[in-house]
Protein backbone atom coordinates (compact mmCIF):
# COMPACT_ATOMS: atom_id res chain seq x y z
CA UNK A 1 0.00 0.00 0.00
CA UNK A 2 3.04 2.66 0.77
CA UNK A 3 4.44 1.79 -3.10
CA UNK A 4 0.62 3.36 -4.09
CA UNK A 5 0.61 6.02 -2.09
CA UNK A 6 4.21 7.23 -3.93
CA UNK A 7 2.06 8.63 -6.50
CA UNK A 8 -1.19 11.09 -6.00
CA UNK A 9 -3.57 9.90 -8.69
CA UNK A 10 -2.45 6.05 -7.06
CA UNK A 11 -2.92 6.98 -3.73
CA UNK A 12 -6.39 8.48 -4.22
CA UNK A 13 -7.13 5.31 -5.42
CA UNK A 14 -6.06 3.84 -2.70
CA UNK A 15 -7.69 6.19 -0.19
CA UNK A 16 -11.30 5.29 -2.37
CA UNK A 17 -10.33 1.43 -2.22
CA UNK A 18 -10.32 1.34 1.48
CA UNK A 19 -13.13 3.80 2.06
CA UNK A 20 -15.38 1.47 0.20
CA UNK A 21 -13.86 -1.52 1.87
CA UNK A 22 -14.98 0.33 5.33
CA UNK A 23 -18.39 1.40 3.60
CA UNK A 24 -19.23 -2.46 2.54
CA UNK A 25 -18.02 -3.34 6.63
CA UNK A 26 -20.30 -0.42 8.40
CA UNK A 27 -23.24 0.16 6.11
CA UNK A 28 -23.76 -2.49 3.65
CA UNK A 29 -26.95 -1.16 1.88
CA UNK A 30 -25.19 2.31 1.48
CA UNK A 31 -21.85 0.28 -0.40
CA UNK A 32 -24.97 -0.85 -3.00
CA UNK A 33 -26.47 2.50 -3.71
CA UNK A 34 -22.97 3.48 -4.35
CA UNK A 35 -21.81 0.98 -6.65
CA UNK A 36 -25.56 1.09 -8.30
CA UNK A 37 -25.05 5.10 -8.66
CA UNK A 38 -21.41 4.60 -10.88
CA UNK A 39 -22.80 1.88 -12.93
CA UNK A 40 -25.91 3.71 -13.86
CA UNK A 41 -23.51 6.54 -13.99
CA UNK A 42 -21.48 5.04 -16.72
CA UNK A 43 -23.96 3.46 -18.62
CA UNK A 44 -23.35 3.79 -21.94
CA UNK A 45 -26.58 5.84 -23.66
CA UNK A 46 -28.77 4.08 -25.88
CA UNK A 47 -28.66 4.23 -29.24
CA UNK A 48 -31.81 3.44 -31.24
CA UNK A 49 -32.16 1.93 -34.52
CA UNK A 50 -33.10 4.54 -37.08
CA UNK A 51 -37.05 5.01 -38.03
CA UNK A 52 -37.55 3.18 -41.60
CA UNK A 53 -38.41 5.76 -44.19
CA UNK A 54 -37.86 3.94 -47.84
CA UNK A 55 -35.72 1.31 -49.68
CA UNK A 56 -33.72 2.37 -52.65
CA UNK A 57 -32.38 -0.31 -54.88
CA UNK A 58 -28.86 -0.14 -57.12
CA UNK A 59 -27.37 -2.91 -58.54
CA UNK A 60 -23.18 -3.72 -58.43
CA UNK A 61 -21.64 -3.47 -62.27
CA UNK A 62 -19.94 -7.26 -62.23
CA UNK A 63 -22.03 -9.43 -60.53
CA UNK A 64 -25.08 -7.85 -60.57
CA UNK A 65 -25.70 -8.41 -56.68
CA UNK A 66 -28.32 -5.67 -55.13
CA UNK A 67 -27.49 -3.11 -53.18
CA UNK A 68 -29.91 -1.37 -50.75
CA UNK A 69 -29.51 2.05 -49.41
CA UNK A 70 -32.34 2.50 -46.33
CA UNK A 71 -33.25 5.97 -46.36
CA UNK A 72 -34.57 6.86 -42.48
CA UNK A 73 -34.75 9.13 -39.90
CA UNK A 74 -33.50 10.21 -36.99
CA UNK A 75 -34.49 12.98 -34.57
CA UNK A 76 -30.84 13.01 -33.73
CA UNK A 77 -30.28 14.51 -37.61
CA UNK A 78 -30.47 18.23 -37.90
CA UNK A 79 -34.18 19.93 -39.75
CA UNK A 80 -33.35 21.29 -43.32
CA UNK A 81 -34.60 24.60 -41.58
CA UNK A 82 -31.43 24.92 -39.45
CA UNK A 83 -29.39 25.47 -42.37
CA UNK A 84 -28.76 28.71 -44.06
CA UNK A 85 -30.26 27.13 -47.64
CA UNK A 86 -32.55 24.86 -46.56
CA UNK A 87 -30.57 21.82 -47.61
CA UNK A 88 -31.02 18.40 -45.92
CA UNK A 89 -28.39 16.66 -43.12
CA UNK A 90 -27.61 13.63 -43.78
CA UNK A 91 -25.41 10.90 -42.82
CA UNK A 92 -24.25 7.58 -44.16
CA UNK A 93 -23.97 4.02 -42.34
CA UNK A 94 -21.43 1.41 -42.41
CA UNK A 95 -22.33 -0.90 -45.58
CA UNK A 96 -22.73 -4.58 -44.31
CA UNK A 97 -23.85 -7.92 -46.13
CA UNK A 98 -27.61 -9.13 -45.61
CA UNK A 99 -30.28 -11.88 -47.29
CA UNK A 100 -32.96 -10.16 -49.30
CA UNK A 101 -35.40 -12.64 -51.50
CA UNK A 102 -32.84 -15.82 -50.68
CA UNK A 103 -29.99 -13.68 -52.18
CA UNK A 104 -26.89 -12.40 -50.66
CA UNK A 105 -26.66 -8.23 -51.18
CA UNK A 106 -25.35 -5.57 -49.30
CA UNK A 107 -27.38 -2.67 -47.51
CA UNK A 108 -26.48 0.30 -46.24
CA UNK A 109 -28.69 3.09 -44.16
CA UNK A 110 -28.65 7.11 -45.09
CA UNK A 111 -30.35 8.79 -41.79
CA UNK A 112 -32.27 12.68 -42.37
CA UNK A 113 -34.13 14.47 -40.57
CA UNK A 114 -37.72 12.70 -39.41
CA UNK A 115 -39.43 15.33 -41.21
CA UNK A 116 -37.92 14.87 -44.32
CA UNK A 117 -39.18 11.60 -44.54
CA UNK A 118 -42.59 12.52 -43.72
CA UNK A 119 -42.30 14.90 -46.89
CA UNK A 120 -41.11 12.49 -48.52
CA UNK A 121 -43.58 9.70 -47.53
CA UNK A 122 -46.37 12.33 -48.78
CA UNK A 123 -44.52 13.91 -52.22
CA UNK A 124 -43.15 11.48 -54.58
CA UNK A 125 -40.95 13.89 -56.46
CA UNK A 126 -39.38 14.36 -53.39
CA UNK A 127 -38.78 11.54 -52.46
CA UNK A 128 -37.28 10.76 -56.02
CA UNK A 129 -34.79 13.73 -55.31
CA UNK A 130 -34.11 12.98 -51.78
CA UNK A 131 -33.28 8.76 -53.36
CA UNK A 132 -30.72 10.34 -55.87
CA UNK A 133 -28.96 12.38 -53.27
CA UNK A 134 -28.79 9.49 -50.99
CA UNK A 135 -27.62 7.35 -53.73
CA UNK A 136 -25.07 10.12 -54.79
CA UNK A 137 -23.79 10.47 -51.39
CA UNK A 138 -23.74 6.46 -50.81
CA UNK A 139 -21.55 6.49 -53.88
CA UNK A 140 -18.96 9.22 -53.05
CA UNK A 141 -18.36 8.68 -49.18
CA UNK A 142 -17.86 4.29 -49.74
CA UNK A 143 -15.75 5.04 -52.42
CA UNK A 144 -13.40 7.93 -50.75
CA UNK A 145 -13.38 5.43 -47.82
CA UNK A 146 -12.68 2.42 -50.03
CA UNK A 147 -15.47 0.12 -48.72
CA UNK A 148 -17.28 0.03 -52.02
CA UNK A 149 -15.59 -2.99 -53.20
CA UNK A 150 -17.66 -3.48 -56.83
CA UNK A 151 -18.68 -0.49 -58.82
CA UNK A 152 -21.85 0.37 -59.30
CA UNK A 153 -24.66 0.77 -62.18
CA UNK A 154 -26.13 3.78 -63.04
CA UNK A 155 -29.64 4.77 -61.79
CA UNK A 156 -31.97 3.49 -59.02
CA UNK A 157 -34.99 2.43 -58.23
CA UNK A 158 -37.20 3.35 -55.01
CA UNK A 159 -38.91 0.60 -54.10
CA UNK A 160 -43.03 0.06 -53.70
CA UNK A 161 -43.88 0.92 -49.61
CA UNK A 162 -45.83 -2.61 -50.11
CA UNK A 163 -42.69 -4.03 -51.42
CA UNK A 164 -39.90 -3.19 -48.98
CA UNK A 165 -39.25 -0.18 -46.49
CA UNK A 166 -36.44 -1.54 -45.09
CA UNK A 167 -33.85 -4.04 -46.08
CA UNK A 168 -32.10 -6.23 -43.91
CA UNK A 169 -31.99 -6.26 -40.35
CA UNK A 170 -32.67 -3.01 -38.41
CA UNK A 171 -29.56 -1.80 -36.40
CA UNK A 172 -28.16 0.82 -34.34
CA UNK A 173 -26.44 3.70 -36.80
CA UNK A 174 -22.82 3.37 -37.36
CA UNK A 175 -21.29 6.63 -38.78
CA UNK A 176 -18.77 5.31 -41.69
CA UNK A 177 -16.84 8.12 -41.59
CA UNK A 178 -16.50 8.28 -37.74
CA UNK A 179 -15.81 4.16 -37.45
CA UNK A 180 -12.73 3.34 -35.16
CA UNK A 181 -9.22 2.99 -37.72
CA UNK A 182 -8.52 -0.78 -37.28
CA UNK A 183 -7.10 -2.00 -34.13
CA UNK A 184 -8.23 1.23 -32.28
CA UNK A 185 -10.87 0.80 -29.40
CA UNK A 186 -12.20 3.80 -29.72
CA UNK A 187 -15.49 3.54 -29.33
CA UNK A 188 -16.63 7.34 -28.71
CA UNK A 189 -16.06 7.29 -32.52
CA UNK A 190 -18.91 4.59 -33.13
CA UNK A 191 -22.69 5.37 -33.65
CA UNK A 192 -25.05 8.29 -34.07
CA UNK A 193 -22.57 10.69 -31.72
CA UNK A 194 -20.20 10.34 -34.94
CA UNK A 195 -22.85 10.90 -37.67
CA UNK A 196 -21.22 12.22 -40.66
CA UNK A 197 -22.31 15.65 -41.99
CA UNK A 198 -22.35 16.08 -45.84
CA UNK A 199 -21.76 18.94 -47.76
CA UNK A 200 -22.69 18.05 -51.53
CA UNK A 201 -23.92 21.92 -52.17
CA UNK A 202 -20.26 22.84 -53.39
CA UNK A 203 -19.20 19.05 -54.36
CA UNK A 204 -17.49 19.26 -51.09
CA UNK A 205 -16.13 15.99 -49.57
CA UNK A 206 -18.17 14.90 -46.70
CA UNK A 207 -16.94 15.67 -43.30
CA UNK A 208 -17.93 13.47 -39.71
CA UNK A 209 -19.96 15.87 -37.06
CA UNK A 210 -17.73 13.74 -34.64
CA UNK A 211 -15.15 16.80 -35.57
CA UNK A 212 -17.86 19.28 -34.94
CA UNK A 213 -19.31 18.52 -31.51
CA UNK A 214 -17.96 20.93 -29.33
CA UNK A 215 -19.27 23.60 -31.51
CA UNK A 216 -22.52 22.21 -33.12
CA UNK A 217 -25.70 21.31 -31.48
CA UNK A 218 -27.91 19.62 -32.30
CA UNK A 219 -26.10 17.20 -35.29
CA UNK A 220 -26.68 18.20 -38.62
CA UNK A 221 -24.75 20.02 -41.56
CA UNK A 222 -25.75 20.94 -45.15
CA UNK A 223 -26.34 18.70 -47.70
CA UNK A 224 -27.25 19.52 -51.70
CA UNK A 225 -30.99 19.33 -51.71
CA UNK A 226 -33.33 22.12 -50.76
Amino acid sequence: MEALRQSPHLANAAHMWEYLDELAKTDPEEYKRFLKKQIDANKPPEVKPPKPGFCVRLREVQRKQPFFINVCGHDRVQHPRSTSDGSIPLAVGVPRMCQEDGSAATVTDVVVNPDVIGRANHDAGYREELAALATQCVKDVLTEQKLLPHELLPGHLVLAESKKMYAGTPCAFSDVRGRPSRGSDDGDARGVEAMLAANFGGKACPSSLFEQLSSISPFGSEAGMS
